[in-house]
């Protein structure tokens, strides 16, 4: 099965955007709460977690995960539940990322979690719609 660009695009723009919208709620909502330090540095080159990174971080999984799917619809015959798994692979990976932030407050490794999974959530289930005779 062909998946046009079109969909794939639709796709990955739902999920993508979903995701970095939800995201974004949370970031504001955890700042407000104070579970989040604004001042703590959380990337290489020593910057804070600020809402355009947790934007891009919502949106290039996004695209990353549709070029994966639209490769395993082109060359596999299951697709969905190689995707399926793979996007567990991948969350299971960035679990230990949110650990690698020195002096991360407990309340900041959850929120970060919690963004994962949304990500993860928000993208497989948009694009598995694409192709929903293989879902099992």
């Amino acid at each position: 099965m062909k998946i046009p660009f079109s969909s794939l695009g639709m796709a990955i723009l739902k999920g993508g955007g979903l995701a970095a919208v939800i995201n974004v709620a949370i970031y504001y909502l955890s700042i407000s709460m104070g579970w989040i330090d604004t001042d703590l540095p959380v990337s290489p080159d020593g910057q804070p977690l600020t809402v355009a990174a947790m934007i891009i971080a919502s949106i290039l999984p996004a695209i990353l995960g549709g070029v994966i799917y639209w490769l395993l619809v082109r060359y596999t015959k299951r697709p969905n539940p190689i995707f399926y798994i793979l996007s567990a692979i991948v969350v299971i990976a960035f679990v230990f990322s949110p650990f690698s932030i020195q002096n991360v407050p407990t309340s900041m490794v959850v929120i970060l979690e919690i963004a994962h999974l949304v990500v993860a959530a928000a993208v497989v289930y948009f694009l598995v719609q694409l192709n929903p005779g293989t879902q099992s």
